[in-house]
């Protein structure tokens, strides 16, 4: 008798538990009861729900526009000032080490072959890697001028032996400038030889101004010289 009444009181316990328990509504079809159960959402995430960030009101109250911003228009003209004004301070620089001008629709860079060359030698001295150093850092302001490397000599000699010689040493300075960082792409070389003498060949002194490199740089069209 003592072992019934304590598991009548223990049945009785467990019954009232299960009364205090809500009802829930059973769905009308048993087998298609899910066993998947339901996440409830917290207080951030309902806040989310309810309040979507301020970036998607403003892209939903506004299109986006079409065109520059002011700020973009802005910007882009400072960068614009900015680059005329590093290529300006490296004209400067090369005006220090080498002759510039402006002729035939371009900037003219003159370099002395007797500064860049052995006498009938095409490979650049090892003396003149300082000023050719300069030279490149200045013409790598702006990469994305064409340049044209022309080789120069004197009437000395036959005029296609000429040709070959100013042609490997324009070749010369075209691959320490792509070395340094030049597109290759935007760099020609070209061997002149001795038919465009910008002095008198009948001298030592004129014929030492007509051996030359000279590095055109394209102008841009909207530029004006």
């Amino acid at each position: 008798m003592k072992y019934l009444f304590i598991a009548g009181g223990f049945l009785l316990a467990i019954a009232t538990a299960c009364s205090s328990v809500p009802a829930v509504d059973k769905p009308a079809n048993p087998s298609m009861a899910s066993n998947r159960v339901e996440e409830v959402p917290d207080k951030d995430q309902i806040t989310a729900m309810s309040h979507p960030p301020v970036d998607e009101v403003e892209q939903q109250a506004a299109p986006k526009p079409e065109g520059k911003t002011a700020e973009q228009f802005l910007a882009e003209l400072q960068e614009r000032l900015a680059t005329e004004k590093r290529e300006g301070d490296a004209q400067d620089m090369l005006a220090a080490n080498a002759a510039v001008r402006v002729d035939y629709g371009g900037i003219i860079i003159t370099l002395s072959d007797s500064v860049l060359f052995a006498p009938e030698q095409f490979a650049l001295l090892v003396s003149s890697q300082p000023m050719m150093k300069k030279v490149a850092g200045a013409l790598l302001v702006t990469k994305e001028r064409e340049l044209v490397v022309e080789g120069h000599t004197d009437s000395n000699g036959t005029s296609s032996g000429n040709i070959e010689l100013s042609r490997q040493r324009a070749e010369a300075v075209r691959t320490y400038l792509i070395a340094q960082g030049y597109p290759a792409a935007r760099i020609r070389a070209q061997g002149i030889g001795q038919d465009r003498p910008v002095a008198t060949n009948a001298n030592e002194k004129g014929r030492e101004k007509n051996r030359r490199m000279e590095i055109v740089v394209s102008v841009k069209k909207d530029e004006a010289l």
